[in-house]
């Protein structure tokens, strides 16, 4: 009887593991976000003030004035995605590592685009500069930024509606995509705007 009761229960069991494996090769996995950012490092650094030797045909020099925290940042675009109206507070040095990037300025009342592809770079001047990254392309789309910022400071400042009173950016409308939202491209959806389109309509960034 015992064993019966044994050989009963080891039954039960087989199925029930066969069934949450049929589950779980049932369930599709989900499929990645368009927009994603990670920071790679961060690092505190005083005045800065660095120059390479005048003699040499290629000129470096970089100067700050207070603490600064450099970032070192990687996003990644899916086809289709784009980063959400937004601004820093300090320069960014933009490299793209795979694909091509879509720039696009809110000051620009034309709304013309950007490209630069791998491996080349370009160069946002932040402080109050509105931008969107888009991947119009066929392939993820990979950046690897450097931004000096000041200390403390938060590195990405979001669009946001604009209050009577205060001063209104350009617009600039670009279509063919859904993904101007809050809660994932990290812009400000328009009330009454083109569902498929970013509008900058109506937005300035935050602190201007």
């Amino acid at each position: 009887m015992r064993k019966r009761i044994i050989a009963a229960a080891a039954a039960v069991a087989g199925v029930v593991v066969l069934a949450a494996g049929a589950a779980a090769v049932a369930t599709p996995a989900s499929p990645p976000p368009l927009f994603s950012s990670s920071t790679v490092s961060v690092g505190r650094f005083g005045d800065i003030d660095v120059k390479t030797n005048d003699a040499n045909p290629h000129h470096v020099k970089i100067q700050t004035k207070g603490e600064s925290d450099v970032y070192v940042v990687m996003n990644t675009v899916q086809p289709g995605g784009n980063s959400g109206w937004h601004t820093h507070p300090g320069p960014s040095l933009i490299t793209v590592t795979q694909g091509t990037a879509t720039f696009y300025d809110a000051d620009d009342p034309t709304c013309t685009p950007h490209t630069v592809s791998a491996p080349n770079g370009t160069i946002d001047p932040g402080d109050g500069h509105v931008h969107l990254l888009r991947n119009e392309g066929t392939v993820t789309l990979v950046t690897v930024t450097v931004a000096i910022i000041p200390a403390g400071a938060a590195r990405r400042i979001d669009a946001r509606p604009i209050v009577a009173g205060q001063r209104r950016a350009p617009n600039c409308v670009i279509h063919g995509t859904r993904n101007m939202t809050a809660a994932r491209a990290g812009g400000v959806a328009i009330p009454g705007g083109d569902p498929t389109s970013h509008s900058l309509a109506g937005i300035f960034p935050v602190g201007a």
